[in-house]
């Protein structure tokens, strides 16, 4: 037996198990589960199988094969399995026959005369040499022994047969068990590696998640370094504005002082004007006085000549009708 598995051996690692396993003899039991052998891989291992007859069990499990490959695989090693069996009902027949010749080929004893060879077996207690008149009588024996020899020979042929048919009905059952339970595996398999395949999706989903966290972070980082950057930048401004503003009170304080004297003159100042207004004012009032008579008189005037037109013109018309009922 021989494990391999998670070793990561590849289509090429495959191809030189193929060529191991045409040239093998003595391997009954290869695990290549989990290396990624690939279809390549699986044709080299099916090709050295077809010279391979020892070899009776390869899981496959978690290498990517196609079905038609898998089932190849399936086959060839069946078929060793079946000639294995074949093998021992084959050995387990030899061995009674020769059983069974050995038992037919039994004969009597001969006696023999010559001194160099050992001395027969004495019968029923009796010495080396059997009376000429108990011959017939241990011959008779000797063929009912056989006899009996035979039945119970035959008897246990028979048995032997019945038990290998056992054995041969308990290895069909053992192979549909095996066959089962390699179906069982595979199928235990196929769903370790789908929930694999699952675990490492959700690990590269994870990973993809951290490496866009950690890109998040280094963004944010920059963004804080930006910002601290910014900030250092508005410190800095602030302080030259400080500066600026402190320039700006001084120079505010120096010009509020000559403001102040500004103010002042101004005041001194805005007191004349407002004494040559009152007085311009008194002024504006008579001339405004005189203003407003006169308008009175020019009202009165120009109401007085409207009146005189009013009257002119009522006197006209009144002639005017007086000249149109005369014509009448």
């Amino acid at each position: 037996e021989l494990d391999l598995r998670n070793n990561r051996i590849g289509p090429t690692g495959g191809e030189a198990l193929g060529q191991m396993l045409a040239q093998n003899r003595s391997l009954q039991r290869l695990d290549l589960r989990w290396n990624n052998i690939l279809d390549s891989g699986a044709q080299s291992i099916l090709d050295g199988l077809s010279r391979n007859h020892t070899i009776k069990s390869i899981p496959l499990a978690g290498n990517k094969i196609s079905v038609h490959l898998m089932d190849a695989i399936k086959k060839a090693l069946k078929r060793n399995l079946e000639e294995e069996r074949r093998k021992e009902a084959i050995s387990d027949a030899q061995k009674l026959v020769a059983e069974e010749l050995a038992l037919k080929d039994l004969k009597l004893p001969e006696n023999s005369t010559d001194r160099k060879s050992p001395p027969p077996t004495p019968f029923w207690g009796l010495g080396n040499r059997v009376p000429e008149s108990r011959l017939g009588e241990v011959e008779g024996e000797l063929i009912d022994r056989m006899a009996r020899h035979h039945v119970r020979a035959e008897k246990e042929m028979k048995r032997m047969r019945v038990e290998l048919a056992q054995e041969r009905t308990k290895a069909d059952e053992l192979a549909q068990k095996l066959e089962a339970e390699m179906a069982i595996r595979e199928t235990i398999e196929r769903e370790a590696e789908g929930k694999l395949r699952s675990s490492v999706s959700e690990k590269l989903e994870l990973s993809e998640h951290v490496i866009s966290q950690s890109q998040k972070l280094d963004q944010e980082r920059k963004e804080r370094h930006e910002a601290s950057r910014k900030l250092a930048l508005a410190k800095e401004q602030l302080s030259h504005l400080s500066e600026q503003i402190r320039i700006l009170d001084e120079t505010h304080r120096t010009q509020e002082a000559a403001s102040q004297t500004t103010i002042d003159d101004l005041r001194t100042q805005l007191r004349g004007l407002h004494v040559e207004f009152e007085r311009a004012t008194t002024g504006f009032e008579d001339r405004a006085v005189r203003l407003e008579r006169v308008a009175k008189h020019e009202i009165e005037m120009r109401e007085a000549e409207r009146a005189s037109e009013a009257r002119n013109r009522e006197t006209v018309d009144r002639k005017h009708k007086e000249e149109i009922l005369h014509l009448r």
